[in-house]
């Protein structure tokens, strides 16, 4: 199933200062949705909500919480379906996810 998510950019302080729709972001899966999180720069980027492509409706059961700090974004969550996934340091400094079912 193909998604489509609205993104958001932050040009100053993520935590004090609003940010404004930019392009969509499209995904096949979930791993393309997670490799884009890991790697996208989450203090001037967001993913707001996820759409199915089928039918163009809103999923409930997909969304991304981020976790804010004083001035930067300290984690991510992903819920997908049943599963939620954090985005967590392994100990020498590079990104992973901990899937929790």
């Amino acid at each position: 199933m193909k998604f489509v998510a609205t993104q958001e950019y932050y040009p100053n302080c993520r935590v004090h200062d609003s940010g404004y729709s930019t392009q969509p972001f499209f995904f096949n899966t979930l791993d393309g949705l997670l490799d884009y999180l890991k790697n996208e720069d989450a203090n001037s980027y967001s993913i707001c909500d996820i759409y199915s492509c089928e039918d163009g409706k809103e999923d409930d059961l997909k969304s991304v919480y981020y976790n804010l700090g004083s001035h930067s974004v300290i984690g991510i969550t992903v819920n997908w379906n049943t599963d939620k996934y954090n985005l967590i340091d392994n100990g020498s400094g590079v990104k992973i996810w901990d899937k929790q079912s």
